[in-house]
């Protein structure tokens, strides 16, 4: 929780340990709702809106990966 709070936001990437190709009866997309509980959770610890992260996080990967 602290690392989440402290890490800058142009530094942040965003993942979960669920493999996104196995989709389980209960789910009605693999992954997905796993991700948004993580954006959530993230949201609340940082006092933010979700929209904000999404933005960073996507900005820091097309950063990272992108050449």
């Amino acid at each position: 929780r602290r690392a989440v709070r402290e890490v800058p936001l142009d530094r942040l990437l965003v993942e979960s340990d669920k493999d996104l190709g196995v989709q389980t009866r209960e789910e009605e997309s693999p992954g997905t709702g796993l991700i948004d509980q993580v954006l959530d959770h993230i949201c609340s610890l940082r006092g933010m809106e979700k929209e904000v992260l999404i933005q960073a996080v996507h900005d820091n990967y097309m950063r990272l990966f992108s050449s």
